[in-house]
């Protein structure tokens, strides 16, 4: 196998192991709850801890990078991530279990951003959006299994915690790979411990890394909302049995899967990044409020009309930050994952008090707020700012 799409296989491999490891927690979430006596806003703290150091692993990313290589971090990013999310399993009580969160999600944060360094670096630019999207269609494969594996290893009477224990076998084997993962003096300079020289983030250029951010976080309010909570709706609030829910959510995956498949083969050439992000994040908004006050079977839709969103931001963040983009997808993504603790603890206690249709649908309205601050973005030079 030539270099770069060894990289690259790396790196779509370490995304699926993520993924399903962050995925099949949305499933058994319902049973979490039920195992643990929790209310919805202390179990909200379960996602939240996660989301919360994440933002430590996001920002330590670019750090990390100048000590050791890309395929040394991948190692061990993926070992802690099984090795937190055993100790999730394991945790007689809350209290404990958020220790586990803690360290899953430092990982998660790490490899999160380190995924697309690899992507961005290894890949051709005229190729590059095609093959974030093929990443990020890793996240969609693992997120439609997730569901699917829960309800399997439900009904072969595996519990939750036993179900956890299974799973972490797949980052824990992505990290062997890693750590006897051998590279050339050709490979991207990601893979290479950078040197403490590498231009840095200025100026006006945060205030665009931070623009970047912002709708990275809403777009995730609108993904994570379903991803972790729509089985709880279904069941709680539709009357689906937990297998109906699983299916439910599989769908919703499935058709995310398919979209991003779909535009990993599509060059778009006639549409710019900023067109496909609007559209995208205008029409995931509308299918979403109808899902949830019409048909809940629009919900699997809502997957397509979300497909390009993730990859795409990418790729735009890749273009537009160029020799920095390791530090400003790192900045990005912990931006991201400040506004899911934020999400988390805000559903939840929503949901306590409100209801959780209620919830989701504020997450429904902020993807239209996303559409319409897309749509308005800030003017800048020309060559520099947004617009281009």
């Amino acid at each position: 196998m030539r270099e770069v799409p060894a990289l690259i296989a790396l790196a779509y491999v370490s995304l699926l192991s993520l993924a399903l490891l962050d995925n099949i927690r949305g499933p058994l979430y319902p049973e979490i709850l039920h195992d643990l006596s929790l209310s919805a806003t202390r179990g909200s703290f379960f996602f939240a801890t996660v989301s919360l150091f994440a933002i430590l692993g996001n920002w330590s990313s670019h750090h990390l990078l100048r000590r050791q290589s890309c395929m040394r971090w991948v190692a061990y990013s993926s070992w802690f991530l099984a090795f937190g999310f055993a100790g999730i399993a394991l945790a007689p009580h809350l209290s404990v279990m958020l220790i586990g969160c803690a360290l899953f999600g430092l990982a998660y944060g790490v490899l999160n951003v380190l995924q697309n360094v690899l992507v961005h670096e290894a890949a051709p630019a005229h190729r590059r959006r095609r093959l974030f999207n093929g990443l990020h269609a890793m996240y969609g494969m693992a997120s439609l299994a997730a569901p699917l594996l829960a309800s399997q290893l439900r009904d072969s009477g595996f519990n939750w915690r036993r179900s956890f224990l299974l799973v972490c076998v797949f980052p824990a084997a992505v990290g062997v790979w890693a750590f006897f993962f051998r590279h050339s003096e050709a490979e991207p300079t990601s893979a290479a411990p950078q040197e403490e020289s590498a231009p840095r983030l200025q100026g006006v250029e945060w205030k665009h890394t931070a623009f970047f951010a912002f709708a990275l976080g809403l777009y995730l309010w609108g993904e994570l909302s379903i991803s972790t909570r729509l089985p709880l709706w279904l069941r709680s609030e539709r009357g689906f049995t937990p297998d109906q829910a699983d299916d439910m959510l599989a769908a919703f995956f499935l058709t995310l899967l398919s979209g991003r498949l779909l535009f990993t083969s599509l060059s778009l050439k006639n549409f710019s990044n900023w067109t496909v992000l609007t559209a995208s994040a205008a029409l995931s908004a509308v299918v979403y409020m109808g899902a949830l006050m019409w048909n809940p079977w629009l919900f699997v839709l809502v997957g397509f009309t979300m497909a390009p969103f993730y990859p795409v931001l990418m790729d735009q963040a890749g273009l537009h930050f160029r020799k920095k983009s390791s530090q400003a997808l790192g900045a990005i993504i912990a931006g991201g994952s400040v506004s899911l603790v934020v999400m988390h603890i805000v559903i939840g206690m929503i949901n306590d008090y409100a209801g959780l249709s209620t919830a989701m649908g504020l997450c429904a309205c902020l993807l239209g707020l996303l559409a319409l601050t897309l749509w308005l973005r800030p003017i800048a030079k020309p060559g520099r700012g947004l617009t281009a």
